[in-house]
């Protein structure tokens, strides 16, 4: 069969076009999809990128507040005790001791194995009277102070609630070392002793339990002419004898 050249001419122009279209459902199309999923994960990742950007920005510090977090915990566990073993347990208390006149007996020390003691945190609760009238006038002054805030407090307040919430004491376990020994003391010497284990000086160190054997010499309560006061002065101090059992407190140090 011999065609034309306007059969010919058809065909061609037919085939023209099937090559385009299957060109474009093949190629063109599944691009265009390609590219509008792009453009839509684009759009996404801008918004994550702008996020992100905004918490670098409030973690620009972060570095700085981790060492100055840091800090503050190493300035909390240097008011206690490290680890120890039990000899070096001993010097410390033998240095601690003698510098308020206060002897050990190195024999008489135990030191028991590692463990931990309840804190107990010092309550205190007010016996002042505060009552509602009270609140309002307060919050009158603060008003009358230019203080706006004043109107949002509650000058009602529940007894029993407030009862409860100065009973809630969170317990907290902390490491420590029980500590045993015998000991020979100025009267004095022990009163400072005591006194300064209230102070950071002496780190974390707490009678538990304290027994006076003998005391030898004159004590405080007796009554004392200035003539007397001077012969004391002369004579030797009181001196106890007596044994202890004491907690020595103790954190783990963070590493470096």
């Amino acid at each position: 069969m011999k065609l034309n050249y306007r059969d010919k001419v058809v065909l061609i122009v037919l085939a023209v076009l099937l090559i385009l279209v299957g060109g474009f459902v093949l190629f063109v199309k599944p691009a265009i999809d390609d590219c509008n999923t792009a453009s839509d994960t684009l759009e996404t990742k801008k918004v994550e990128l702008a996020d992100l950007k905004e918490k670098n920005k409030k973690d620009a510090n972060l570095k700085t507040e981790i060492k100055e977090i840091k800090a503050k915990t190493t300035e909390i566990t240097d008011n206690f005790y490290g680890y120890q073993v039990n000899y070096k347990v001993q010097d410390t208390l033998s240095t601690l001791f003698s510098a308020d006149g206060v002897d050990i007996e190195p024999e008489s020390i135990t030191l028991t194995p590692y463990g931990s003691t309840i804190l107990s945190p010092y309550l205190y609760v007010s016996d002042m009277i505060y009552t509602d009238i009270d609140r309002s006038v307060e919050q009158y002054d603060r008003l009358a102070a230019g203080d706006s805030t004043a109107m949002n407090d509650d000058t009602t307040t529940d007894a029993s609630s407030s009862t409860d919430s100065s009973n809630a004491v969170s317990i907290q376990a902390i490491g420590c070392y029980e500590i045993s020994c015998d000991f020979n003391s100025t009267y004095d010497g022990f009163k400072t002793f005591a006194q300064n284990l209230t102070t950071n000086r002496e780190k974390s160190m707490v009678i538990k339990d304290v027994t006076i054997d003998d005391v030898n010499g004159k004590s405080d309560d007796d009554d004392e002419d200035e003539e007397e006061a001077k012969k004391d002065k002369e004579e030797e101090a009181p001196t106890i004898h007596g044994s202890m059992t004491m907690q020595m407190i103790v954190l783990k140090k963070i590493s470096n």
